[in-house]
């Protein structure tokens, strides 16, 4: 991993692969499969922008997932591996557009349309890993909520600018579905946060109380840390895209003069507030 090459990241998965499967199978092994080993080469595939990138990701958090629930119980994926998914088709969309460097009114609508498939892919694997996080664990890791959130919304705000020239909001391609999905995916997060933490009883009133305190204590971390840095995010983003509207000047026929900024102006309140 640590060269940085395509053979390296291969090697160094296919030596995991191999130990994952003499574990699994009961060989003996000079070398126990552990997280800490794995996630270096997940975190690789995530961050490399390939077209295979993303398969690799969820073939990986499948294969833990599996063997966590069976014979390897301390493989089970933290949600700092669940979120590689959505950095794997980030970053996938961050290299497509690297390869189009072209002005956005001369993109060719099947490109357009990939960028836009990685954005909604990005926002499927988030809804995905909060259904099954919820399900599994208490803990709310705050730099892996931030990690997940902010990246599906910057999918969305480079999808809406790539399509600024695109006016016409019953076009599935149009800026208006971006920033419709951006403030779907606060909307998201808020109901997370607003959610209670579970109670773990206990049989000690007095240790029972100190859970509830810590636990009220980690969910307002939980809710000025994340929810701050990813309401930024998102005001950033429409900020962004007006920009892109303004310099490329283009206006709705029937609302000239268009902000997207204004026209979710309620939504934006909230974020300030």
């Amino acid at each position: 991993i640590e060269t940085g090459t395509w053979d390296g990241l291969l090697r160094a998965e296919d030596w995991a692969k191999r130990s994952v499967l003499s574990a699994t199978v009961g060989l003996q092994s000079s070398v126990i499969p552990r997280l800490k080993t794995i996630k270096p080469i997940i975190a690789a595939w995530a961050l490399c922008g390939d077209e295979r990138a993303p398969k690799r990701v969820k073939d990986w958090i499948d294969q833990l997932t599996m063997l966590s629930e069976t014979t390897l119980p301390h493989l089970r994926p933290g949600l700092d591996i669940f979120a590689a998914q959505v950095v794997a088709w980030r970053q996938h969309q961050i290299s497509k557009m690297k390869e189009l460097e072209t002005p956005a009114e001369h993109i060719p609508r099947d490109d357009l349309s990939a960028i836009f498939s990685a954005a909604q892919n990005c926002s499927d694997s988030l809804g995905e890993i909060i259904g099954k996080i919820e399900r599994h664990t208490n803990t709310r890791d705050v730099n892996s909520y931030t990690t997940m959130f902010t990246n599906v919304i910057q999918a969305w705000g480079a999808a809406s600018i790539s399509a600024v020239p695109l006016s016409s909001e019953s076009d599935p391609l149009a800026p208006s579905r971006g920033v419709n999905q951006i403030l779907k995916t606060i909307h998201l997060l808020e109901s997370i946060a607003a959610l209670p933490d579970r109670t773990f009883f206990d049989d000690d009133v007095n240790e029972l109380q100190s859970i509830e305190i810590e636990q009220s204590r980690e969910h307002k971390a939980f809710l000025f840390e994340c929810l701050g840095e990813v309401f930024a995010e998102a005001l950033e983003q429409l900020r962004q895209i007006d920009t892109s509207v303004r310099e490329k000047k283009v206006s709705d026929e029937t609302r000239p003069g268009k902000s997207f900024f204004l026209e979710n102006v309620f939504e934006v309140e909230k974020m300030l507030r």
